[in-house]
């Protein structure tokens, strides 16, 4: 929670018009990292918020946010390495991703389908298609998010809010650990916005009718 909310409040603040935002934005990402390595997500979230309020996303922001995003990167994993807490090698990096990209679609569906719910779902189960079927499914996603970025933007920074927040499940191997609902909070975000902007357009649609 502390660490969603530091990179909520970073996309805000970074909307702002005050002087010295940035520093107060540099401050939230680092409430956010310090409280979860995975927030780390803010480098991204920021510039994708910045292109989706029309605001001007210069090349050295995005400079900077690479930077940051390598830095924060190496200090959350050196953290693991002096707390003794090694990522997991026990799987290969394409079958973790199956298995994660697996685990976002179905936490995606549950925002359709709330019943599905359980506390120990085993995606160890989960047949190699499904889960062939699932990575392709979000990248589908992410091609169909780009390709409306100009007619619908709403639909690409909701898509791309919700990818970009789950990038670091998908490649850094955690022990016993896949995506769950605790952690799907800001992707969840992203889909949330999604479908209530998808639900204004509808009825400005049918009030124009």
């Amino acid at each position: 929670l502390l660490a969603a909310i530091g990179v909520l409040l970073a996309c805000l603040t970074a909307t702002g018009r005050q002087a010295g935002r940035w520093i107060a934005v540099a401050g939230c990402v680092a409430l956010a990292v310090l409280s979860k390595e995975s927030a780390v997500v803010a480098c991204g979230l920021i510039p994708l918020t910045l292109w989706h309020v029309r605001r001007p996303v210069r090349t050295s922001l995005l400079v900077g946010a690479g930077v940051g995003l390598m830095v924060l990167w190496y200090v959350g994993g050196w953290m693991r390495l002096v707390n003794h807490e090694l990522y997991a090698r026990e799987t290969l990096a394409a079958d973790w991703v199956l298995v994660q990209s697996t685990a976002v679609v179905r936490l995606m569906l549950m925002v359709l389908v709330p019943g599905w719910q359980t506390p120990d779902y085993d995606y160890d189960l989960v047949p190699l298609a499904w889960r062939g079927l699932s990575l392709a499914l979000l990248a589908l996603l992410a091609v169909a998010a780009w390709r409306v970025r100009t007619r619908a933007r709403w639909v690409t920074f909701a898509a791309g809010w919700a990818l970009v927040a789950v990038v670091p499940r998908l490649v850094i191997q955690t022990p016993r650990s896949y995506l769950n609902e605790h952690q799907f909070y800001l992707p969840l975000l992203g889909l949330l916005l999604g479908c209530a902007a998808g639900a204004d357009a509808l009825r400005h649609r049918a009030l124009a009718h």
